[in-house]
């Protein structure tokens, strides 16, 4: 019962491991990734396309690069429970695609539908 863990252990960290299968998506194909500075993961200035982008985290122009974020439902024979990715766990989720692989294979909704039929 993850429900019960995660409520019960709110003051201190608790890491455990689930098995069950991803069953949404709470968001759409095209807002499950963000521009990211790729030394810390930052959310960057996307007003500097010309340039670079912007991290304020490293106070410097970068390269276009994207990151993971979301969260999916997440079932087991009990019950359902959303659970959040990013980076290198959401890599796994899309067997190793890293999120800018991600941003220019999938133009649609449906081609990112296609690759979880897989």
């Amino acid at each position: 019962m993850v429900k019960d863990l995660t409520t019960a252990s709110r003051d201190k960290l608790t890491i455990f491991t689930v098995m069950g299968h991803l069953t949404d998506f709470e968001k759409t194909y095209d807002t499950m990734t963000y521009q990211a500075c790729p030394e810390c993961s930052s959310k960057v200035n996307p007003e500097w396309k010309i340039k670079g982008f912007e991290c304020k985290k490293c106070q410097k122009l970068v390269p276009q690069h994207y990151a993971y974020m979301f969260r999916a439902l997440l079932a087991d024979c009990s019950e359902t429970t959303w659970v959040a990715f990013s980076r290198e766990s959401a890599k796994k989720v899309f067997k190793g695609m890293s999120a800018s692989e991600f941003k220019g294979k999938f133009r649609s909704q449906q081609a990112a539908q296609e690759f979880f039929k897989e």
